[in-house]
């Protein structure tokens, strides 16, 4: 069941002895299967107790399980079915004893693998508990749908849905922006098993990759696909059939994020008169400072702030902002 972790060291000595056995026979080249011990968290349950903490005839803890009570509509009240009795949510680890379990089975037949894969990842970081929380399934759920909805169009029903018309390349220089961003950003949070903010950055790439105007591009969208892979490999693997690709993803490599991608074509330059702010301009990367202040002096803004003065100073703060003293 989801959260239950009892035999994980037992795993981990198994998996030792066995990679020595290998190494011993000269089939592996290393002593030792792991180069880290990473403790994951629990994933938690919960249970519901009656406000008052009393304990049944035997003697336990009165408790109930999830499929025993319902939330009081519009509110963060809990209450027995049979009886209305309004009862208090805690959380604890996931426990037969404890009624308090969640059957992947179930979850896998509502919202797919992929979905519940991705849900385990984005609950928290990865050291931490968390508890199980069904919106935050659904809201996984929808952010697959979209990313879906990225790649194909719905057909009429019982024909099966198109992939959209792709154009080739990486887009707009703004998308392949985004695009190489999110690549930078979901190498460096997997390596350090950050899955829950890698998973943010690619909901945000699906909901800003295509802008008014904008149409998404066949290299950014099998680029996407590859960091999907570890995190929904079903997903991934039929979009990716779906571009023509005849190999499976897992054996293509990752995708490398271009440096020059990573920075902003131009920096928000802070104009000041007299001390205080009276216009922000996109200054291009690489202009110098003579023509920095040419363009802040021709500024509209600026001109009609300046009231014909005549400017007697103008300070540069590189990169940041510019005062002129009148």
């Amino acid at each position: 069941y989801i959260g239950g972790a009892e035999h994980a060291v037992l795993h981990l000595l198994y998996a030792r002895f066995w990679h020595k056995v290998l190494f011993d026979l000269g089939h592996v080249g290393t002593r030792e299967p792991f180069a880290r011990l990473v403790n994951q968290g629990m994933v938690l349950g919960a249970t519901y107790l009656p406000k008052d903490r009393r304990r049944g005839a035997d003697g336990e803890a009165q408790v109930w399980g999830p499929a025993d009570v319902e939330q009081v509509t519009g509110t963060d009240e809990w209450r027995v079915k049979a009886t209305g009795e309004a009862v208090d949510v805690q959380w604890d680890k996931m426990s037969k004893s404890r009624g308090n379990v969640v059957n992947p089975d179930d979850v896998v037949n509502q919202f797919g693998a992929d979905t519940m894969r991705l849900y385990e990842m984005f609950m928290g970081p990865l050291e931490h508990s968390a508890p199980w929380q069904t919106e935050g399934v659904a809201g996984c759920h929808r952010f697959l749908q979209r990313a879906y909805r990225l790649a194909f169009e719905t057909a009429d029903e019982g024909t099966p849905d198109r992939l959209r018309t792709l154009p080739p390349g990486e887009g707009t220089d703004r998308q392949r922006r985004l695009l190489h961003r999110t690549i930078q950003a979901v190498t460096e949070r997997i390596d350090r098993l950050a899955f829950n903010t890698a998973i943010s950055a690619m909901m945000v790439f699906v909901r800003d990759i295509v802008d008014e105007g904008e149409t998404l591009h066949h290299d950014t969208l099998a680029q996407f696909c590859l960091l999907l892979s570890p995190f929904a490999p079903h997903l991934a693997e039929e979009i990716w059939r779906a571009l023509g690709k005849t190999t499976s993803l897992a054996h293509e490599l990752w995708p490398a994020a271009d440096d020059a991608m990573l920075v902003d074509a131009t920096f928000p330059l802070v104009v000041q008169i007299q001390g205080k702010r009276r216009a922000e301009l996109a200054i291009p990367q690489g202009t110098s400072e003579d023509d920095i202040k040419q363009r802040v002096l021709a500024d509209a803004e600026v001109i009609r702030h300046l009231a014909g003065k005549t400017p007697r100073r103008v300070i540069y703060v590189p990169g940041k902002l510019i005062n002129i003293v009148v």
